[in-house]
C-alpha cells in the first residue's frame, strides 16, 4: 500500500514510499496511525481470518523513502486495538 505526503506548498499529495506489507485496509478499517515524537507509529490489524494478529510499527520520517521498524506484535481475535492508540 502506497504512502503518500501532503505538500501545502504544491498542494497535492506526493508518494513517499510505501507501508509495511502486512498494512492492509477493508474499506479504510484495519490501519491506524499517530504521531508519537519524532516517529510516525502504526497498527496493523488482521489481514485475514488465517492470520489473526497485529503489528506495530514506527518510523523517523527524513530524506528517502520510508524505513520501518517492527516494534512488536500480538495474537488479536478482532480489531479493536488500532481503533485505540491514545499515547506515546
Amino acid at each position: 500500500m502506497e504512502l503518500k505526503m501532503y505538500s501545502k506548498k504544491n498542494k497535492e499529495w506526493v508518494a513517499i514510499g510505501r507501508l509495511p506489507e502486512i498494512a492492509h485496509s477493508r474499506d479504510g478499517w484495519g490501519i491506524a496511525f499517530r504521531g508519537c515524537g519524532n516517529r510516525v507509529v502504526i497498527i496493523c490489524g488482521p489481514r485475514d481470518t488465517q492470520n489473526r494478529y497485529i503489528e506495530i510499527y514506527s518510523w523517523v520520517p527524513s530524506e528517502g523513502p520510508p524505513q520501518w521498524m517492527r516494534i512488536g506484535w500480538k495474537s488479536s481475535n478482532n480489531f479493536v486495538y488500532n481503533c485505540a492508540i491514545k499515547g506515546c
